[in-house]
């Protein structure tokens, strides 16, 4: 096992699988990998994550042959301060004259230091930026919503797969991919037809202006119709929006295959086993300044929102982990819609039964061991484990 944190499972009950009954069992114990998908945790489960979120992604995509379109739509988040961007894009040709910075310098793709920083960290909504990350899943039900409506005779023959990847300025930012096959008649939507339907539903100028709007009131609220909105979790009235640099283009199969796809859309996802852009800064850089104030506010709003959200139950230290790596963003990383592939959890079936002693097609027993977790022998595992790491990397 290569797990850096592996978990302790103890049985002293059994369970039939059929009729449901427990009896008292023999006393076991077994170790199970962590599954965590942060990098930080444990690398071999991280690793292990991006594999199987690759075969997730590209098990719904269109087989050889078969008459679909595929469209790739991306949704960002809205400005909420001028940050340092790049004169060009990392992996293009650097241009006869790169395009300055708002700084008046030109930086590189690769410059880690300055790159998504605020120009002016006083005036920068980091508040509000945390408040979006927060709300990004209430938004993106809203706009899956909408796009539904978009699509029309054609959504029933339609899968999404929705991506989250963290921008350097620590925003979430959605790629989705739209799957259309014909519908029950037989008939597929042309491609100009799909793209016409999916910009009608991307934000506009006015409606990010509009959602920016601090304290609107209901009435407010209730006559905004320009596109889908939504109002943020913590109860404020503030309504959100995406950003206006959206984007939305056909894909084609590369070399009749879609693996390309599916490895193109498995890299932004798996930027999220480091954080929304935590591995990216350079210590004591403007960069990891401005990503370590969002994840003082995202901890400082979780205590403080954390039990109206939970039944009055306050917040472990593990969930304030989470929030702050992920500088508020409580989704998903990956989502897709009921019919549009394989899941992780069935990927994770399938690997368990592929290493069981008698390969996976063995007989399920009459009775079953009842597994529970067991915290105190974890932890000391996990420290044995990390001190034994230290003295590797420390090792000649």
């Amino acid at each position: 096992m290569d797990c850096r944190r592996p978990l302790v499972l103890t049985s002293d009950a059994e369970k039939h699988p059929q009729s449901g009954a427990v009896r008292v069992g023999e006393h076991r114990q077994v170790l199970a990998v962590c599954g965590t998908r942060w990098e930080a945790d444990c690398p071999s489960c991280a690793e292990t994550y991006r594999g199987r979120s690759h075969l997730a992604i590209r098990s719904g995509l269109p087989e050889p042959g078969e008459r679909a379109r595929v469209a790739l739509l991306t949704l960002t988040a809205p400005s909420f301060g001028p940050v340092h961007s790049a004169g060009w894009k990392s992996g293009q040709k650097k241009p006869a004259v790169p395009r300055k910075c708002r700084c008046g310098r030109v930086h590189s793709p690769d410059d880690r230091f300055v790159l998504g920083a605020p120009l002016n960290p006083a005036r920068y909504d980091a508040e509000g930026a945390v408040q979006w990350n927060e709300s990004a899943g209430a938004l993106w039900s809203s706009f899956r919503h909408a796009l539904k409506r978009a699509l029309g005779p054609y959504a029933d023959s339609s899968h999404l797969c929705r991506v989250v990847e963290p921008q350097r300025r620590g925003l979430a930012h959605f790629h989705v991919l739209i799957v259309v096959r014909p519908d029950e008649d037989g008939h597929l939507l042309e491609g100009t037809e799909l793209l016409t339907r999916l910009a009608s539903v991307l934000p506009t100028p006015r409606s990010v202006r509009a959602a920016r709007v601090r304290d609107l009131g209901d009435a407010a609220a209730a006559t905004f119709r320009d596109g889908p909105t939504a109002a943020a979790t913590d109860g404020t009235g503030v309504v959100l929006a995406f950003g206006t640099e959206s984007d939305v283009r056909l894909l084609a199969p590369l070399g009749g295959t879609w693996a390309g796809v599916a490895s193109y859309l498995a890299k932004y996802l798996t930027k999220t086993t480091g954080g929304m852009g935590l591995d990216l800064a350079a210590p004591r850089s403007p960069l990891a300044a401005h990503l370590d104030r969002l994840g003082d506010l995202a901890e400082a709003r979780a205590k403080e929102y954390w039990p109206a959200r939970h039944g009055g139950k306050a917040p472990r230290t593990g969930d304030l982990t989470r929030v702050r790596r992920s500088l508020g963003y409580s989704g998903p990383p990956r989502s897709t819609t009921r019919g549009y592939g394989t899941t992780l959890t069935e990927l994770k079936a399938a690997a368990a039964a592929l290493h069981q002693p008698d390969g996976p097609d063995v007989d399920v027993p009459e009775w079953v061991p009842v597994w529970a977790y067991r915290s105190d022998l974890t932890t000391d595992l996990r420290r044995i484990s990390r001190a034994a790491a230290v003295i590797a990397a420390r090792a000649p």
